[in-house]
């Protein structure tokens, strides 16, 4: 019923399809086709190229405040990561699994060969610890987290990842409904992004920067 939900939300609100569908790594040598809900306008990838100088983070990573690309229900299903649910599917077809590396594209791993030759040693995964700490904005983060979970894999590790994971998403629920019970100039918004509180980090880390939620 979610899924049948968001997807007619999805369509009504504006023009395009349901899902957003790319290619992704799943190991050193093999792509797949990736399944989001589509969240931002119609070739909002190729519209990037327009905000790059706007762009608050490194590496592979593109951020924004407030991007234009997102439509309005687009914005909301990508704060509560919602439109994650359909790589339901990809775990389901065996590409990826529950918890790993975010999957990226080919493209996006040329940034750091070493990361992507031990990143892609394990499946990839529909949340890890990058998201789990709160999809922090500096790459070089991101990396660190990649190389730590690939060299302490193990079953309570990912139970940490996943337990971490839903209290940042409720986190990021109560959040959206505090903003839409009342409202905030977007500069002000801006502000409070970029003072996360912390949500415990999984290494001890010390800065939060949380996705747009």
């Amino acid at each position: 019923p979610v899924f049948i939900i968001i997807a007619v939300v999805i369509k009504l609100d504006s023009a395009g399809p349901v899902f957003f569908i790319q290619k992704r790594m799943m190991n050193k040598d093999k792509e797949f086709k990736m399944i989001k809900f589509r969240s931002m306008v119609q070739d909002a990838d190729k519209k990037q190229i327009d905000f790059e100088k706007l762009n608050l983070t490194d590496g592979p990573m593109f951020k924004i405040i407030n991007d234009p690309r997102f439509t309005r229900v687009g914005r909301l299903i990508s704060a509560l990561s919602l439109d994650e649910l359909p790589q339901l599917i990809n775990v389901l077809l065996g590409q990826i699994s529950i918890v790993g590396p975010r999957p990226l594209s080919d493209n996006e791993l040329r940034y750091n060969p070493y990361w992507r030759e031990v990143r892609l040693m394990v499946k990839q995964g529909v949340t890890g610890m990058w998201q789990a700490e709160g999809r922090k904005m500096e790459f070089e983060s991101w990396i660190r987290n990649d190389l730590f979970y690939v060299k302490n894999q193990s079953l309570s590790l990912d139970f940490k990842i996943i337990f971490n994971t839903a209290r940042m998403l409720s986190t990021c629920i109560a959040r959206q409904v505090k903003l839409r019970s009342k409202a905030v100039p977007i500069d002000v918004q801006a502000q409070k992004i970029k003072a996360r509180p912390q949500f415990g980090s999984l290494k001890g880390s010390k800065s939060i920067y949380g996705k747009d939620c």
